[in-house]
């Protein structure tokens, strides 16, 4: 049976500033959980709320996001199930 990724509870009222790299905010990947409460994320290249190759799921309920690359950089990219409420 293959192994599953441990779900991720982040600590609320967090800020994750992404600067460089490639790198988005706040991601999950390869079928994982992340729950995430009242963040404040700022991404400079990739989507602050994302999740890539092998999906998994994603709730986030409150806080402000922002991403400041290049056009088409969106604040939410998924292929996952992402749930987002009351956020900014």
């Amino acid at each position: 049976m293959p192994s599953r990724p441990a779900d991720l509870v982040s600590e609320p009222d967090s800020t994750v500033n992404v600067t460089g790299g490639g790198a988005g905010g706040v991601q999950v990947a390869g079928g994982g959980t992340l729950y995430g409460n009242n963040l404040t994320v700022t991404s400079a290249s990739k989507a602050a709320i994302r999740s890539d190759r092998g999906g998994g799921i994603m709730v986030i309920d409150g806080g402000t996001y922002t991403s400041e690359g290049s056009s088409g950089c969106p604040v939410i990219y998924s292929t996952a199930d992402i749930t987002v409420k009351n956020a900014v």
